[in-house]
């Protein structure tokens, strides 16, 4: 049931957020700040390059909208669609069914047990120091257990996902605080609210606060439970602390529809037992949503509309608008939806792009496969995995074993490759009038784990028939059959005296038949007999009969005249025919994209995939576990008073629709493939790649079992969907190119955290507590299971190329070592044919500083703001038969209050290095080689980290003026101090101008006082580009937008028109 919580957060806007940092990089993204470059013609959007995750088979599909803000935070705003199939209880977004408006972030988590922030949840047991209990398999009921099945105590660790900055994952709360699976170097905490607080590697600052309540009762539940199951993105700060981005939210009380959760049917073996009963369980859902209003920066906001719907009880989004400081619109994207005809389902239809002035593009139209024949939520035409199938019927419990032992089949529950794709996205024509087409089919495997399915012997249906009329005599006939395993076949038998030419019957006599049917086992005894009792009609007769393996006789007798009988025997025999080791799963994988540029089709890019190992009658699918229907448990019943004081034990097999097993998924699919072939020409399929990946056949989820209390397997799935080897080949079927890929785990970064779950397997209504503090007549079955997190990045790297014509090949081999501060690499090797070249790189953890002098503290800030990833120093050295000798290096060094680099050291190599040192920390301080020297200072920044003032070694200095609200430059000036411009113009003043005029008439005294110095000046329409740009020798050039901040017009000092620009996107004859 706990994973129902996960299935209903599909509702909730979990929404990626996009960086881009300014000031935080790399070192060798560590240059001279300078100004942006004129303005230059948009593009056209190049539409139809869908990256395709080979190992789920699951395209990433992606409608981009704009980016907001400037400065060091922005956000990329885009829809997404998942197209890994559609579950039949899938609840629409608020951008309709499998589309994700990506905006924001949030943190949701699955709730195991009670909320672990509850006075007895698992972090606070946890915190308290007390053990997990020792309980066998099986135990007799005490308080503990009892209070942990009750839901009044916790043994489970809940399970968190988050979702940011276009990073998705999971973590839980271990021994040492929040970790994610697998390891990073996020760091997590809880506010005091328990809202989240996430800092990634870089320093960069997400909180999450916008809480998100959700009450849910099942049935038989003794109460509801009520927690906050997700926090929603409220702000976004850099390093500094400087900049932000604020979302606000509205929030809505709203119910989702009422859903079957689980059918049980329990059949009562034991002797004199109770009838069998069939138990419903269903769950409803209250939600206090959060609706994201805007999002606000220092010079932008973003609006959000929703509108009603009528498929259930939320909202949806109608448009996304982005406007300026000042309230100016720059673009509007509206959303038009429809419905599901059969399902009732929110879905979109078309974007639209509207700029400012409100004139559109044409739309983004989303073409949908059998939309009208997509099921409604709680139909029963599911498969295994909770797709749609053909199946459907009264129930979904697959079968159920009858107290005879027979098995009686139920509903179908078998994936059918064909349906699973109903409803699912086919094509995207975009504003060009160009298009991609997607064709899906379902997923399949040949492999469960490491265990791959075997061919099967097919099985037939036969049948023997015998036909016996009297022909003016009294006969018998006698006919032999085998049946070479037992097995319930059907006998039909039809007798009758009929007359000729008279209808319906006319019994000759009248009376009735004498004529008669046995069957017999050879040597056994019978099993069938049909004879003749009706007077004018047929008498049938039909039974469904287990026979054992065996030869059997039908024996069949007329007597008087007009007797005839007619017998069938329905059963099955092993063919010698096999069945393909091949089945089908839930799910759906893409097996053709095309896109076409709305020019022409001669210019299609079509790439096909196929799923199948070497050997192509397997599937090189594999899939985590089958599912299982049922389980036992004993209840007593007080109604027999003479068997102690609970009353007479007895014994179920219970029947689910729902598996006790869970099936997994893995990178977000069903299933995971270790084989996918590429082909990317539509005309020669020589020319394709060959790709491997890790499997669960290599690294299978642990634990686990298909018995009460059910706990969950302890996943690896980090360890799947790692690239392994790359074949290329070319035209004819000509190898081009083998990359192998190889990872290592670290142990440094494993973590363990036990959970402990149980089940009541026995039931007393009466039961008492002994002197020892047990139940006896109520026990529970309890499990313990794992939640582990580890680190397994790529340790070596081999290419080889081949040459098409000679054979010959080179081979490149790459390994890596990783830092453990930062989790990124520490020293690349690479081994080429006539040389080693090695680099190596430190990073800010890498220091242990205590230190007063400048290069130390820096290093501290960066260590106290939780930024490992910048590059403090790197080094390269090279090796040709002899020992390596370094050949370059650089060293960066930090302000000691801010973030930002103060200057870049540049190691003075004539030749080879054999004596270098790399830097360290000695006695707390940072010690670098002295041959280090200057190479670019960045000499001041201002509170946002603008660079103010620059020079590279044995230069000029360079200034820089910020305005627009500190957001772009207006003036650059080579020649000049930051403190002699100040002493020229007011900084603050023209800070805050935004009028273009009014700028450059502010920055006038730079190139008239400034003597010597090179000033180029800039004005800007914030959040689209340039708008003009004088060079040192006074020569202005103008840029002019159109509403939908495309460059149009470009303008000499005069204002001629030097270049114009039009957009034309292709549209109909009639238009």
């Amino acid at each position: 049931m706990k994973s129902l919580f996960k299935k209903r957060l599909l509702v909730l806007l979990c929404l990626y957020v996009g960086i881009d940092a300014k000031a935080q990089s790399d070192v060798s993204q560590i240059n001279s700040y300078v100004t942006p470059p004129p303005p230059n013609a948009a593009a056209l959007a190049r539409y139809g390059e869908i990256p395709v995750n080979q190992y789920t088979g699951i395209p990433s599909i992606e409608i981009p909208l704009f980016t907001a803000g400037s400065g060091q935070l922005k956000i990329p705003l885009s829809l997404s669609y998942h197209a890994g199939g559609i579950r039949v209880d899938e609840i629409a977004s608020r951008t309709g069914l499998g589309w994700t408006l990506n905006t924001g972030g949030c943190v949701t988590r699955t709730v195991r047990g009670i909320a672990d922030e509850k006075s007895l949840g698992y972090n606070n047991i946890q915190q308290q120091g007390k053990p997990l209990p020792g309980y066998g398999s099986t135990e007799a009921g005490d308080v503990y257990l009892k209070r942990i099945t009750s839901g009044l105590e916790d043994g489970e660790a809940d399970l968190y996902f988050f979702n940011f900055n276009g990073r998705a994952g999971r973590y839980a709360h271990f021994a040492n605080g929040y970790q994610t699976i697998p390891y990073s170097k996020l760091q997590i905490s809880d506010l005091p609210d328990f809202s989240k607080k996430i800092v990634d590697e870089n320093g960069y600052i997400y909180e999450f606060t916008a809480e998100e309540v959700v009450t849910t009762s099942y049935t038989y539940s003794e109460s509801d439970q009520s927690c906050p199951q997700a926090w929603y993105i409220t702000k976004m700060l850099s390093p500094d602390g400087q900049d932000s981005i604020v979302f606000t939210y509205d929030k809505r009380l709203y119910q989702l529809p009422t859903m079957e959760v689980s059918e049980t049917r329990k059949i009562c073996y034991s002797l004199g037992g109770r009838p069998d009963r069939t138990e419903h369980t269903f769950c409803n859902q209250s939600i206090h949503g959060q609706y994201l209003n805007t999002i606000s920066g220092r010079d932008f906001r973003v609006k959000f509309y929703y509108s009603g719907r009528t498929d259930v009880n939320d909202r949806k989004i109608d448009s996304v608008v982005y406007v300026d400081k000042s309230e100016n619109r720059l673009c509007k994207f509206q959303f038009n939806y429809n419905y599901y005809t059969s399902a009732n389902k929110l879905r979109l239809d078309s974007v639209i792009e509207y700029d400012g002035n409100g004139r559109s593009h044409p739309p983004y139209k989303l073409t949908y496969n059998r939309e009208n024949e997509l099921p409604g939520l709680n139909s029963s035409a599911q498969d295994h995995w909770g797709y749609h199938n053909s199946g459907g019927g009264a129930t979904m419990i697959p079968y159920i074993i009858k107290r005879d032992g027979t098995r009686q089949n139920l509903a179908d529950r078998e994936a059918d490759s064909s349906e699973v794709t109903v409803g699912m996205l086919e094509k995207i024509e975009y504003p060009t009038g160009g298009y991609t087409q997607f064709q899906f089919e379902g997923n399949d495997y040949s492999y469960i784990n490491s265990s791959r399915l075997a061919p099967e012997p097919i099985v037939k249906p036969a049948n023997v028939s015998a036909l016996l009329t009297h022909n003016g005599k009294a006969e018998e006939k006698t006919v032999t059959f085998v049946i070479k395993e037992k097995q319930v076949v059907r006998v039909t038998a039809q007798i009758s005296n009929c007359k000729a030419n008279c209808l319906p019957c006319c019994s000759w006599g009248p009376q009735a038949p004498e004529a008669r049917v046995e069957m017999t086992k050879v040597g056994g005894r019978g099993y069938f007999y049909a004879y003749g009792i009706n007077i004018d009609r047929y008498t049938n007769k039909e039974e469904s009969i287990e026979l054992d393996a065996g030869t059997y006789e039908l024996k069949l007798n007329v007597v008087m005249p007009f007797d005839r009988v007619n017998v069938t025997v329905l059963y099955t025999y092993v063919s010698n025919e096999f069945t393909r080791p091949l089945k089908y799963a839930g799910g759906a994988r893409v097996v053709k994209i095309t896109s076409y540029d709305g020019i022409s089709h001669d210019n299609d890019i079509v790439r096909s995939y196929s799923y199948k190992m070497d050997d192509p009658e397997y599937s090189s699918g594999v899939i985590m576990e089958q599912p299982e229907y049922h389980y036992t448990y004993r209840e007593y019943t007080s109604s027999y008073p003479d068997y102690m004081d609970c009353g007479k034990e007895l014994v179920y097999l219970c029947f689910s629709s729902v598996s006790h097993v869970a099936l997994g998924s893995t990178q977000g699919g069903v299933a995971g493939y270790q084989r996918v072939t590429e082909y990317y020409d539509a005309k020669d399929s020589s020319n394709k790649v060959v790709s491997y990946y890790t499997s669960a056949a290599q690294f299978r989820d642990n634990g686990g079992t298909y018995a009460p209390p059910f706990p969950p397997a302890t996943s690896y799935d980090w360890r799947r969907g790692l690239l392994t080897q790359k074949v290329t080949y070319g035209k004819g079927n000509k190898l081009v190119s083998i990359e192998k890929k190889a990872y290592s785990i670290l142990p440094d970064f494993q973590y363990e955290l036990r959970s402990f779950k149980a089940q009541q397997s026995v039931f007393c209504p009466y039961a008492a507590m002994g002197t020892d503090g047990k139940y006896q007549f109520i026990k529970y079955k309890t499990d313990y299971y794992r939640i582990v997190t580890e680190w397994m990045p790529l340790v070596a790297d081999t290419l080889t190329l081949y040459s098409t014509g000679s054979g010959d090949s080179v081979r490149t081999i790459t390994t890596y070592t990783y830092d453990t501060s930062s989790l990124k690499v520490a020293s690349v090797v690479k081994e080429l044919s006539n040389r080693t070249e090695r680099q190596f790189f430190r990073y800010p953890f890498n220091y242990g500083v205590s230190a007063g002098d400048n290069v130390s503290l820096g290093i501290k800030n960066l260590q106290q703001r939780h930024i490992v990833s910048p590059v403090v120093e790197s080094y390269t050295t090279v090796s040709n038969n002899a020992s390596p000798g370094t050949v370059s290096g650089q060293f960066v060094s930090y302000k000691t209050a801010q973030p930002y680099p103060d200057t870049v050291f540049r190691l003075n190599v004539s030749g080879v290095l054999t004596d270098f040192i790399p830097s360290v920390a000695s006695g707390g301080r940072v010690v670098k080689d002295k041959r280090y020297e200057p190479l670019l200072i960045f000499d001041l920044y201002d509170g946002a980290g603008n660079v103010l003032q620059q020079h590279k070694a044995n230069d000029v200095p360079e200034s820089f003026v910020w305005g627009y609200g500190g957001i772009y430059p207006v003036a650059a000036v080579k020649g000049m101090s930051y403190a002699s411009v100040r002493g020229l113009v007011n900084t603050s003043t023209i800070g805050n101008l935004y009028d273009d005029v009014q700028i450059r008439n502010a920055l006038a005294p730079l190139r008239s006082s400034g003597g010597n110095a090179l000033v180029n000046v800039y004005t800007f329409r914030p959040l689209v580009g340039m708008t003009s740009m004088t060079d040192p020798a006074g020569r202005t050039t103008f840029y002019e937008y159109d509403g939908f901040g495309r460059l149009t017009v470009v303008r000499d000092k005069d204002g001629k028109i030097v270049k114009q620009m039009s957009y034309q996107y292709q549209r109909p004859v009639t238009e």
